[in-house]
């Protein structure tokens, strides 16, 4: 069965197996990475906006990773691969921006911060008061120290003067989905979430639209890093997402763009 011709010809057939797995494997790998650190509330629209973009760019893959903007940041600054921050607090940003880490930055979209509760249960709020009464034994917020959402909601409830009632009955969660399951769950019975994730929440009602003066506008901006490559494709991608192809996964999603 030792014949140097069979050998021979079975060198040449595994080589040019390998080299058909090769190029064939090689599609990925000759991909560009276009890495996104987002917030967790945008989870929705940029799952959307991967699938379009890179049917519309087969070259690229979009990586994206979800988590609060506050630990997203110090993943940033520990030098975790990112070439575009898609925060939801402007803060972080001047933040990275102010240890010199960002190329540039954009403005993009605005949100809202609403009460839900399980729609088992719901029923409608006059105004942010009812919070204090016997009916809600819990409440939860994102965590004020890493999670914008809480960030938000601590200070219109201080602004409102129902933050030290309502201090003691508060479960701090990682991230605004948290928040949406400890209602879901019936753990808890509301929690302050962003307009956009309580409505794309199966299970919860929104019973109160909370008062846009008793806090700080809810800016969604853009950060690119000094780290990233392929400088053209994170171009196209924030250009893409502020026009009209990739706004309207946003908007559909209830963001609302600021460039008008």
């Amino acid at each position: 069965m030792i014949i140097k011709k069979k050998i021979m010809y079975g060198m040449l057939a595994t080589c040019l197996a390998m080299t058909l797995v090769a190029c064939q494997g090689g599609t990925d790998d000759n991909k560009r990475t276009l890495n996104v650190s987002a917030a967790s509330s945008l989870m929705v629209p940029l799952q959307e906006a991967k699938r379009e973009f890179e049917a519309n760019h087969p070259d690229v893959e979009l990586i994206l990773n979800f988590a609060s903007s506050g630990n997203l940041r110090e993943q940033i600054t520990r030098g975790a691969p990112t070439d575009i921050f898609l925060s939801a607090s402007v803060r972080d940003v001047d933040m990275i921006d102010e240890e010199g880490l960002v190329d540039d930055r954009y403005a993009l979209y605005e949100n809202d911060l609403v009460v839900v509760m399980n729609a088992s249960r719901a029923f409608e709020l006059n105004d942010i008061d009812d919070l204090t009464t016997s009916s809600f034994d819990q409440i939860a917020i994102g965590n004020p120290i890493t999670v914008p959402a809480g960030r938000y909601a601590k200070q219109s409830l201080k602004n409102q003067g129902v933050w030290a009632d309502l201090e003691d009955r508060l479960l701090l969660a990682g991230n605004v989905r948290q928040a949406l399951t400890y209602v879901e769950t019936n753990n808890v019975e509301a929690a302050i979430v962003y307009e956009t994730d309580a409505l794309a929440a199966e299970s919860v009602e929104i019973v109160h639209e909370i008062d846009r003066s008793s806090f700080d506008s809810i800016i969604y901006p853009a950060a690119v890093l000094k780290r990233a490559e392929n400088q053209d494709i994170v171009d196209q991608f924030i250009e893409w997402i502020q026009q009209q192809e990739g706004r309207v996964l946003f908007e559909n999603a209830g963001f609302q763009s600021l460039n008008d």
